[in-house]
């Protein structure tokens, strides 16, 4: 049995795009991104187009969300590997800037210390990777 037989197998009583979220982020937390293409690819052969699209802007949400948890280095890593295999069609509907509301805190000074830090860890490849990570997820770079 394959690693997708196994996904789908284990998985039977969660909806598949929540499956293969789920399986997207083990990947991720386990440093794993190259498994992520085939999820991907899978996800497109069995979803229909609504459920495909729910898989991959769910997953993008959850590894955001898993910064915290695994680190920032996986969580690029992983989205990186998610967007870089889905169609250019189903990325294109996708938010292409952060939803999420800048009134709640002093936004400048977060802001100006996150990118203190990042350019003090990412020097001279900052801008560029910024402007990667910003075109797979606005909301992960923002």
């Amino acid at each position: 049995m394959d690693l997708l037989e196994n996904i789908d197998s284990i998985g039977q009583s969660l909806q598949a795009p929540l499956r293969y979220t789920i399986a997207t982020t083990a990947m991720a937390s386990s440093n794993k991104p190259a498994l992520i293409p085939l999820v991907v690819s899978h996800g497109q052969r069995v979803l229909s187009e609504e459920d495909f699209l729910d898989f991959v802007s769910t997953t993008r949400e959850s590894l955001l969300k898993m910064v915290a948890t695994i680190g920032a280095p996986r969580v690029i890593n992983a989205t990186a590997a998610l967007m870089d295999s889905v169609p250019q069609s189903t990325a294109d509907m996708l938010p292409k800037h952060s939803g999420r509301s800048k009134d709640e805190y002093i936004y400048s000074d977060i802001r100006s210390r996150g990118e203190s830090l990042w350019r003090s860890v990412y020097s001279r490849q900052a801008d560029k990777l910024e402007q990667k990570i910003g075109n797979w997820y606005p909301d992960l770079i923002e």
